[in-house]
């Protein structure tokens, strides 16, 4: 019944952004900053079983016409790929009001908008159809213009997991613009052994393995809180590439490792933080952490086997982007923080007792 009710109430949705991208008109709503040029009239068409507000939003231009078409959820947002193509961004955002699987909300959403939409929807219809089989496609939340690439921060109040087994869906940025399941199959071979559940994305496309898939070993091994509570504070430092480190402080050690494609975007001190992390580099820094609790933990079957979980969490690639045809050499990471500041001193050094020259000048 509810996923009924969804594909009722996304259907009504984007035929109020096909009837608005054509010239018609839509009520209620207001205007706000929206995606293409002009002003955006968005539509309040109902709730998601969670209670968060969902819209059809259009923009136009001075003289009326359609530039862009979007769906928000709570504070997420779904842009469209034009006005008369909306079949996709509607999927998406079906999926983050309810929870349904990307496979599911696509067929349903695709084939409700053909009937809705006319020949814009049977279009739209089959491509969702496409999207369906493959079970991901391009999707989500795009990442803002305002996101920084180049910083050098403390952060504080921070959080990889939201403290829960669930907490990561809404912890991150979409990196890769695509919306990935465990069914999809136009991204990167996961490691061997690995789950397929290891490649499924958040809400909007998240990326954020790292506290999907990293946190509950850490969290078997340190105990709760490993990726929240237990963080007194995370250090990153990058370049205008968004490429350089990440250093967080862990079980009185502390674990740093490079990370790529890195994007911070922030609301006063507060924000979030999404990159890649390459896993040799990151289990690397594991190993180094680990050496320096216990010297004994750089080898042997214990951390050989902490190693192989954390890199069949591997994820994306090392440059932050995904596709079929090439091994997933890469974790990616989504940190909240309620505190920043810049960082004052030199990045935090760690010295690798696992490496016989480690500490050698």
């Amino acid at each position: 019944m509810k996923s009924a009710i969804r594909a009722a109430a996304w259907t009504v949705a984007v035929s109020l952004v096909a009837a608005a991208g054509c010239g018609g008109t839509t009520t209620g709503g207001g205007t706000t900053g929206g995606g293409g040029s002009g002003n955006a009239v968005c539509t309040t068409s109902g709730a998601c079983p969670g209670g968060q507000a969902i819209s059809a939003c259009v923009t136009k231009d001075a003289s009326g016409a359609c530039t862009g078409a979007y769906f928000t959820v709570g504070a997420s947002r779904f842009d469209c790929s034009s006005c008369t193509d909306t079949a996709s961004c509607a999927a998406s955002a079906g999926q983050a009001c309810g929870g349904t699987s990307s496979s599911s909300s696509s067929g349903s959403s695709g084939s409700s908008s053909g009937a809705s939409s006319g020949s814009s929807g049977g279009s739209s219809g089959s491509s969702s159809g496409s999207g369906s089989s493959s079970g991901g496609g391009t999707c989500g939340n795009a990442i803002p213009s305002s996101a920084a690439r180049s910083v050098s921060l403390v952060l504080t109040g921070v959080s990889f997991d939201g403290g829960s087994t669930s907490g990561w869906q809404t912890i991150g940025l979409n990196l890769d613009g695509l919306c990935t399941t465990a069914t999809s199959t136009d991204v990167c071979s996961l490691q061997a052994g690995a789950s397929k559940s290891a490649q499924d994305d958040g809400q909007g496309g998240i990326d954020n393995s790292f506290g999907e898939n990293v946190c509950p070993i850490l969290a078997a091994t340190a105990g709760p809180g490993a990726c929240s509570t237990s963080i007194p504070q995370v250090t990153v430092q990058t370049d205008a590439g968004g490429n350089g480190m990440l250093a967080l402080s862990m079980g009185g050690s502390t674990w740093a490792f490079p990370i790529q494609a890195a994007y911070v975007v922030t609301s006063g001190a507060a924000g979030v933080l999404g990159a890649v992390a390459p896993t040799a580099g990151l289990v690397s820094g594991l190993q180094a952490a680990a050496g320096n609790v216990s010297p004994s933990l750089c080898s042997g079957s214990t951390f050989a086997s902490l190693a192989t979980q954390v890199g069949q969490a591997s994820d994306i690639l090392s440059d932050g982007s995904n596709a079929a045809g090439a091994s997933c050499d890469a974790i990616s990471l989504g940190v909240t923080f309620t505190g920043s500041s810049p960082m004052t001193g030199p990045f935090p050094t760690v010295n690798n007792p696992c490496v016989s020259d480690a500490g050698a000048d």
